[in-house]
């Protein structure tokens, strides 16, 4: 509740001013800008603020704060008085601690009538500069000790107010015990472990100083004091108090709208003391870093977001966007807590700071050890003196220490997001010349130092919001992350989740673990090797994953009919080529990509041997399968796996899935999706034209390859001028990805819209395309395992069949063993089932097309008088299948694969050996020239049966469309 002591009042004309010139930054200046605009909407005389600032300083807060603002070459008199002048000043507020300065801004002042408002002196009538030595007589004079005895010292403040009518008022007294740079870092008020009198006797002493001073506006007295004997000394006077913000949590007054009202000619209320409730705490937050013994840093303000809560608030001097320089204020905020007991302040003060968000970009902040003063057992038994600070401070032992592990996985999957968008932005951009390329799909090695350590860390990306995060030892563990904003995600591993801020700034982090924040350096570790000249690449000596050493030629080049070897700069591994032999570059273009070795990149930094929960084993079979399956989805899918890994992949997909029974319904729908994604992955990279037209009913679809590059090249069309066939394989395709095709999307053009989650999947898929070879060897044992499987114990569903039809297109040529297997497998699940229902229900010979009858039924000779009747279904339907554009194509292989399958046609035509049939001997008359059967009548008589056994699908529109 606001005392008395802020009621406002009508101020003396004698004293009155409406243009305050203000000089200098910092807290203290923009406080009062924010003061004067208050006194001006509560219906005072208008108070108009001017900053008057260097040409460096034109976008600082308070600059941007004031109602004007005045630029001057430099703080010097003369200049001074030319602006002083051209504002029409006729009150000035100085910030600056120059006390020469002061003195002549002073005399300027007088002589000009201005009005002088400084933090180096007191507004006293007489105002003057009052140095130590006079004011160590001035408290002796108003009857302050000047010796505290021995003991733990103890610095407090009590704030003086004095109007111009002679009344003197003292506010509560505030702790300041823990400063550094003569600035408190955290604010205590009411001051913990004062007795009654004791605080009696340091208000009444504040008050005689007052009188001595004959105060008119506000000041703050210092003191020394000693708990255990109960003693204090004068320690100095100022003109702002420090501790102001924690003082105004208890109080209820407002120390800037206050210093103005009385500089004005306000009176002070009678009483002379202002009720306390409960406690409060203010942190000091600045552009320090404690890891770095409180070296002041520079940067600009990239986030800068205050705490939600009751009793919480925060007083920013800075805002999103500002620049920091070497010059500027260190203080960024204050955060007071306050809460009717010490301890619940001091709890209350820790989770604000853990919700505060306040981060430099390229700097650092003193949030970290804030966050461990509130925990230590000095400060929370008032065990601290006004030098244990620097003390603890210098010793490094004043930090958080939580959350490490969280900490380094974080940055380590953010530098891999990173690697991994430079790699994607160099596929699209090699796909714009028709010739995508992509690095080494291991997953990326990430070296981290933090605090003098160093540690080094595997990532790899298993699955769209899953990483998968290795220690040198060996241990792993999957880690999930679920973005939440732009600087904001949540981290899930080992049964636990973290809430992370990050910004990044080049290679150097800044990431919040639960509100516990912590700088990380990412060490680059590669080396970009680039041409010398422009030239042609005639040999490449080392491929990716090789070992090289510093000087050993790794690119030969040839220009200007001269050869230039090009050596390793450092040793380590080949991690990328970025050119081929034969291929042109041009000067500094980047050729290969090596990884340095650790012991180059951080030499002196100690090894911090990060502790990772590792894959817990699983015994239950089924537990193991949905493992088996999720890890072979990321190798269908494309995400990273190495040959290595996807050999153990395989391996342990085989054993899983033999410990499974053949007929459970998981083992049968995972082995359907993963043929599934492997046909519909492959199916969009195929060269051969023309083998898509069963499949999507496209006569004319051309390369699925061809297709797919022009729509990377052409991304922002959204697939136009594409055949709709190809468009829906590719939305087929990316349903795997869930991301990258929205679920709700009215049609083809807007669901594959240009955006990072369609790139992402994009480049999946021709990872995918990479590693055919390891996927087709997973595929065929899902297919044999169909084979051997007895009889009636697999179902057969139209999931599955359709799943067979693709892969039969997708595999043909490329995987020559998939197909032949999808073949027999569609054959022995589909096909050989259909005949031998379809022979049961077909009629006597009467009304069955030549080209049937052999299915139904063996030959013989047909009885005389059977006419032809009305078909049933089964036999239409068994005409249908006999012109099935699918067993035409099986027909068509076995052809060529010389002679009859016996598997094929389980009747007996199958084992009856060939004999001519007497329908044949017109045609060979008609066929075969005049002059003898020769091997031309040989090759017309093969032409003739042809003609006559092919027959058009029974197709009702076919007629229409032709």
């Amino acid at each position: 509740m606001p005392s008395k002591l802020s009621s406002p009042l009508a101020p003396t004309a004698d004293r009155a001013f409406g243009r305050l010139a203000i000089l200098g930054g910092g807290p203290a200046s923009l406080r009062l800008i924010q003061a004067a605009r208050v006194l001006t909407r509560e219906g005072h005389p208008a108070l108009r603020t001017i900053a008057l600032h260097c040409p460096g300083d034109a976008r600082a807060r308070h600059v941007c704060e004031a109602d004007e603002a005045w630029p001057i070459p430099s703080a010097t008199p003369a200049e001074l008085r030319r602006a002083l002048a051209a504002t029409r000043a006729d009150a000035v507020w100085s910030a600056l601690d120059d006390d020469a300065l002061t003195r002549e801004l002073l005399a300027l002042c007088q002589r000009q009538g201005v009005r002088y408002l400084g933090q180096a002196l007191l507004d006293a009538p007489d105002a003057q500069v009052l140095e130590p030595a006079a004011l160590t007589q001035l408290a002796a004079r108003a009857g302050w000790p000047t010796e505290h005895g021995h003991g733990r010292v103890r610095r407090v403040e009590l704030t003086l107010l004095g109007d111009a009518h002679g009344q003197v008022a003292v506010l509560p007294a505030s702790d300041l015990t823990l400063r550094r740079h003569g600035l408190p870092v955290l604010a205590e008020c009411p001051a913990p472990g004062f007795g009654a009198d004791l605080a009696d006797e340091l208000r009444l002493a504040a008050l005689r100083l007052a009188r001595e001073l004959e105060l008119c506006g506000v000041a703050a007295v210092e003191a020394h004091v000693v708990l255990a004997s109960s003693r204090f000394s004068f320690a100095g006077l100022r003109a702002v108090p420090h501790g102001e913000h924690a003082l105004e949590a208890v109080v209820g007054v407002d120390v800037a709208r206050l210093r103005l009202h009385l500089a004005r000619g306000g009176a002070l209320a009678q009483e002379d003391r202002a009720p306390v409730h409960g406690h409060a705490l203010a942190a000091r937050l600045t552009r320090e870093d404690p890891e770095r013994d409180g070296a002041l840093t520079a940067g600009a303000v990239e986030l800068c977001r205050p705490p939600l809560g009751p009793g919480l608030r925060l007083v920013a001097t800075v805002a999103e966007g500002d620049e920091l320089g070497d010059s500027a204020d260190p203080t960024l905020a204050t955060l007071v807590a306050w809460a009717g007991q010490r301890p619940e302040a001091l709890e209350r003060l820790g989770s604000g700071l853990r919700e505060t968000n306040l981060f430099l970009r390229g700097g650092a902040t003193n949030k970290a050890c804030l966050m461990a003063l509130g925990t230590r057992a000095e400060v929370l038994e008032l065990a601290t003196d006004d030098e244990w600070f620097d003390a603890v401070l210098a010793h490094g032992t004043c930090l958080d220490e939580s959350h490490a592990d969280a900490a380094l996985i974080s940055v380590a999957i953010a530098a891999y997001q990173a690697a991994h968008a430079r790699e994607a932005e160099q596929f699209f951009r090699s796909a714009e010349h028709g010739r995508p390329r992509l690095g080494p799909s291991g997953g990326n090695r990430v070296a981290l130092r933090h605090r003098g350590q160093a540690s080094a860390l595997l990532v790899a990306q298993i699955s769209a919001d899953t990483y998968r995060v290795t220690a040198e030892r060996g241990a792993a563990c999957d880690v999930r992350v679920e973005p939440l904003g732009r600087y904001e995600h949540r981290l899930s591993f080992a049964e636990r989740t973290y809430r992370v801020r990050s910004v990044a700034h080049g290679l150097r982090y800044a990431v919040e673990i639960d509100g516990v924040p912590r700088h990380i350096l990412v060490e680059d570790t590669l080396d970009v090797v680039r041409s010398p000249s422009p030239a042609v690449v005639l040999r490449l000596p080392v491929s990716v994953g090789a070992e090289v050493t510093a000087g050993q030629p790794v690119v030969v080049l040839e220009s200007m009919k001269m050869e230039i070897t090009v050596a390793a700069p450092s040793d380590g591994r080949v991690q990328e080529l970025l050119v081929t032999p034969s291929s042109q570059v041009e000067l500094d273009a980047p050729m290969l990509v090596i990884e340095r070795q650790r012991a180059e990149a951080a030499p002196a930094a100690r090894h911090y041997a990060l502790e990772l929960p590792g894959a817990r084993s699983v015994t239950d079979p089924e537990q193991r399968f949905a493992r088996a399956f999720s890890e072979l989805r990321r190798l269908l899918l494309g995400y990273d796996a190495d040959a290595a890994t996807a050999r153990a992949i395989a391996t342990e997909w085989k054993a899983a899935a033999a410990a499974m029974p053949h007929q459970a319904p998981a083992l049968l729908d995972a082995e359907t999706e993963a043929l599934e994604i492997f046909a519909e992955l492959q199916s969009l990279v195929r060269r051969q034209p023309g083998e898509l037209d069963a499949a999507t009913d496209d006569h004319e679809f051309a390369s699925a390859q061809e297709h797919l590059l022009t729509f990377l090249r052409s991304l922002d069309t959204c697939g136009a001028g594409l055949p709709a066939s190809f468009l829906r394989l590719l939305a087929r395709a990316l349903r795997h990805y869930p991301a990258a095709l929205p679920a709700a999307t009215p049609s083809l053009d807007t669901s594959l819209a240009d955006s990072p989650a369609l790139r992402e999947a994009l480049q999946r898929i021709f990872r995918a395309h990479e590693r055919g070879d390891a996927q087709a060897l997973v595929i065929a044992a899902i297919l044999d395992r169909r084979l051997a499987a007895p009889p009636g114990e697999i179902s057969a569903g139209d999931r599955l069949h359709a799943a067979l039809g693709l892969l039969i297109g997708a595999s043909r040529r490329r995987f020559a063993a998939v197909h032949e297997l999808a073949l027999e497998v569609r054959h022995a699940l589909y096909d050989e089932p259909g005949f031998v229902r379809a022979r049961g229900h077909l009629p006597p010979r009467g009304g069955v097309p030549r080209s049937a009858r052999g299915l139904a039924e063996p030959r013989g000779p047909r009885p005389r008088g059977a006419r032809a009747g009305r078909q049933p279904a089964a036999a239409r339907r068994a005409l249908v299948l006999a012109h099935d554009p699918r067993w035409r194509q099986r027909r068509r292989a076995r052809r060529h694969a010389g002679g009859v399958d016996p598997e094929a046609l389980p009747h007996a035509r199958a084992a009856r050996p060939h004999r001519p049939r007497a329908r044949w001997a017109p045609l060979r008359q008609r066929a075969v020239p005049q002059r003898g059967a020769d091997r031309h009548g040989d090759r017309h008589l093969r032409r003739a049966r042809r003609a006559r056994r092919v027959r058009p699908p029974l197709d009702p529109g076919a007629a229409r469309r032709r």
